[in-house]
């Protein structure tokens, strides 16, 4: 185990499930990650209610808040009420369209150009300097520019 897993790398493992957080992953994710970081202080969590309090600690204030009235003992019980409570949270949750996922562009708006909407221009196409005009037999450009 040293030889793969040095104790310094241990202990930083042991060190973040000290003070586990889900931030912001979702309840699944945060319960692979805390049975990962639990095999690092397995002490911590002999028991099931330790195990269970511990993880309850660590998840987000709203699902956190809305179990604290259950009393929860087991880590089972726990991970599964947090899971309902999540699902219930993001199905309450207005949905996000298309529009609204796109990140903003930093055009001139519709306001300051007299109502007029931006327009893209396509990316400029560098031309071959091989390239003779037809109609002015000059290198370096086509007819067309």
């Amino acid at each position: 185990m040293e030889k793969f897993f040095p104790s310094t790398a241990r202990a930083d493992m042991e060190q973040q499930f000290i003070n586990p957080k889900q931030k912001g992953m979702l309840v699944n994710e945060y319960a692979a990650e805390f049975t990962h970081l639990s095999h690092f202080a397995s002490y911590m969590v002999a028991k099931d209610g330790d195990r269970a309090r511990r993880f309850e600690q660590g998840l987000n204030g709203e699902i956190k808040r809305n179990l604290a009235s259950h009393h929860l003992d087991t880590y089972a019980k726990v991970l599964d009420a947090a899971r309902h409570q999540e699902r219930t949270i993001l199905s309450t949750r207005p949905q996000q369209t298309g529009a609204q996922k796109r990140p903003m562009t930093q055009e001139v708006g519709p306001s300051k150009r007299g109502g007029i909407p931006p327009r893209r221009l396509p990316p400029p196409q560098v031309q071959p300097r091989h390239m003779i005009c037809n109609f002015c037999q000059k290198p370096g450009h086509l007819m067309k520019d």
